[in-house]
């Protein structure tokens, strides 16, 4: 997909960022400007906190996530909690229904992006603090605000915090112990 460029808040003039994603089109990297970058934002934050989390705790890439039942159901989950939570808020969002995006996440987003592993399993694998409190960590907290139930986007911002804390741990098949000597 374009680069969206947009200001939230409107005080950058919009002429200016059309002369930007024209530059940027122009080098080869398609963009275009727009009014409604809200809208774009909640794309990546139902997209982010859909794949990211469950990639980092399962360790598995975003196509193969989507092969399961479970994990589909939980990424269902954390579409219809962020929906309720964006219905709290009053933001207009770019689909009608949870199932109508749950379509275009099972039908285009994830198998368009099969192989990707998520920039969160890679900052866990890397002893690194990851962006779960921007994504279901904020959801959470949004939630919370609003009086929206969000159980699923609060669990999995939890586990990822204790995945940061331990890290990548191989078990050594038999043993039950880790490979670090811990039970």
């Amino acid at each position: 997909d374009k680069v969206m460029l947009g200001s939230p808040s409107h005080k950058v003039n919009f002429a200016r960022l059309e002369a930007i994603a024209a530059a940027f089109t122009e080098a080869g990297i398609p963009t275009e400007a727009t009014l409604e970058i809200g809208q774009f934002i909640w794309g990546k934050v139902f997209y982010n906190c859909c794949l990211n989390p469950l990639s980092a705790l399962l360790e598995v890439t975003y196509g193969e996530l989507s092969e399961h039942s479970e994990t589909r159901q939980i990424m269902t989950s954390v579409i219809g909690e962020i929906f309720a939570v964006a219905a709290a808020k009053g933001v207009v969002l770019a689909w009608r229904s949870p199932l109508e995006y749950q379509q275009i996440l099972f039908g285009r987003l994830i198998p368009d992006t099969y192989a990707h592993q998520a920039s969160m399993l890679q900052d866990v694998m890397r002893g690194n603090r990851t962006e779960i409190d921007a994504l279901n960590g904020a959801i959470a907290r949004l939630g919370e605000e609003t009086g929206v139930p969000t159980p699923v986007n609060s669990m999995l911002t939890q586990l990822i915090k204790v995945k940061e804390r331990v890290g990548k741990r191989s078990v050594l098949p038999g043993s039950g112990r880790s490979s670090n000597g811990t039970v």
